[in-house]
């Protein structure tokens, strides 16, 4: 008995994360990234840059748990001041106190006290407009905190404010002659296939996502090469997360606040919060 064509799935759900393709692929992908090692010393200092208020929990909250446990000292710089992701719902002073706040909460759930905690401020979705002044405030906090390791979004990690903070950081590091061990860290570069389908964001079309069917797994095994295992440490990222009420729960009640579960139908957050977070490791020196 032969299938009719209302039965065959459509180009659409060959994309989909739920796709057997899509699955096997991921499948092999996670055996190749926990092949990787995990670092020697994870009670080494560290100082994490994050573009926005939850990028430091999506990217790399579970090993800042991991490393706090193992006796590090942890602080966590906001580049921007998180006004842009809902600013047609909320004035961009309640916005800003409100993602302040947040962030401070998260974390304490991580475990790193609030004057650990740095905002720079600069205004949501405009930081490459500001890299000169951005870069001289981000030296001289390298130069105070002298931290060991130091924690950006990885350089293909998608939006502006995320680019503009790794070639921030890297620049204020390079003038600094900063010795110390660079972690990159992804967010956005799981918004490829076969991680979520793209297009149901509206993102590309269907050639365009085919085509990172290969690049963005092809540059994960060629770039990212360290992965630490947070699997005890999840739940706490996860708590520390919701805690970013603004971005995870609606605020306003009328089916107009997007939040991060709504992004390519769920799969994208799910992406961002396994067992694992994985991580291009190199040293300052070679920037």
């Amino acid at each position: 008995m032969h299938s009719s064509d209302s039965e065959l799935p459509s180009a659409n759900d060959q994309l989909a994360p739920s796709g057997v393709v899509a699955r096997r692929w991921r499948q092999w992908l996670r055996s190749r990234i926990k092949a990787k090692p995990e670092p020697s010393n994870l009670s080494r200092s560290a100082i994490v840059f994050a573009p926005h208020q939850d990028d430091e929990v999506l990217g790399c909250g579970g090993t800042i748990v991991k490393k706090i446990e193992n006796g590090a000292n942890i602080s966590i710089v906001f580049m921007t001041d998180g006004r842009s992701s809902h600013a047609d719902r909320m004035e961009a002073p309640d916005l800003v106190a409100m993602r302040r706040k947040e962030a401070i909460d998260a974390a304490q759930i991580l475990g790193v006290a609030e004057d650990r905690v740095l905002f720079l401020d600069f205004p949501d979705g405009e930081l490459s407009a500001h890299q000169a002044d951005a870069v001289v405030r981000v030296a001289e906090i390298l130069g105070q905190e002298n931290a060991e390791e130091v924690f950006i979004p990885c350089e293909h990690d998608g939006p502006a404010d995320h680019l503009a903070t790794h070639q921030i950081v890297c620049h204020a590091l390079a003038l600094q002659n900063d010795e110390a061990i660079v972690y990159e860290y992804a967010v956005w570069f799981w918004h490829h296939w076969p991680w979520v389908n793209p297009r149901m964001d509206g993102v590309c079309s269907r050639a365009t996502a085919m085509g990172g069917a290969l690049g963005q797994p092809l540059r994960l095994l060629r770039d990212f090469n360290c992965c630490v295992d947070i699997s005890a440490q999840r739940n706490t990222k996860a708590a520390a997360l919701e805690a970013h009420e603004s971005q995870m729960k609606r605020i306003l009640d009328d089916g107009h606040w997007p939040i991060l579960s709504d992004v390519a139908g769920g799969a994208w957050l799910e992406s961002c919060t396994q067992e694992s977070e994985i991580f291009r490791v190199h040293p300052a020196t070679s920037l």
